[in-house]
């Protein structure tokens, strides 16, 4: 619990909170959709993880992500 306080608990979603704050102008709290985007974007971890799926190839990580970032922005508006 300490070190998920002192680093990643914040970090990564702080930043990308600022980001969507300062250049999309969303509709809803910037932090809860940082978490949600980020969420979504690392979904397919949790199957390769428990080992039940294999590690995608570099053409699905892709592919998946600019799903991912597609459907984000137009749910942004963009």
């Amino acid at each position: 619990m300490i070190f998920f306080d002192a680093g990643p608990k914040g970090g990564w979603a702080d930043i990308l909170s600022s980001f969507i704050e300062e250049r999309l102008s969303p509709k809803g709290d910037s932090h809860v959709l940082a978490k949600l985007f980020c969420g979504v974007t690392l979904s397919m971890r949790m199957p390769i993880l428990l080992g039940i799926r294999e590690v995608p190839d570099h053409g699905e990580i892709c592919s998946h992500v600019e799903t991912v970032v597609d459907f984000f922005l137009e749910g942004c508006g963009c």
